[in-house]
């Protein structure tokens, strides 16, 4: 589950904590969603939106 041998040890724990802020922030935002009695539509375009909202930090810059 770790960097493979090229890839870079940081850039690559850098990506596993954007993916995990951005999983956070999609299902906070659809949970609040259903709770707030939004329809399927609305759900599915504030999941989408919490996604797209994951943590970009530059790498190596």
């Amino acid at each position: 589950m770790g960097p493979e041998d090229s890839e870079d040890p940081v850039a690559h724990y850098i990506q596993v904590l954007a993916d995990k802020t951005g999983s956070l922030i999609a299902t906070s935002a659809r949970f609040g969603a259903l709770m707030a009695g939004c329809d399927p539509a609305t759900v599915e375009r504030v999941t989408r939106y919490g996604e797209a909202r994951r943590c970009r930090v530059p790498v190596g810059r």
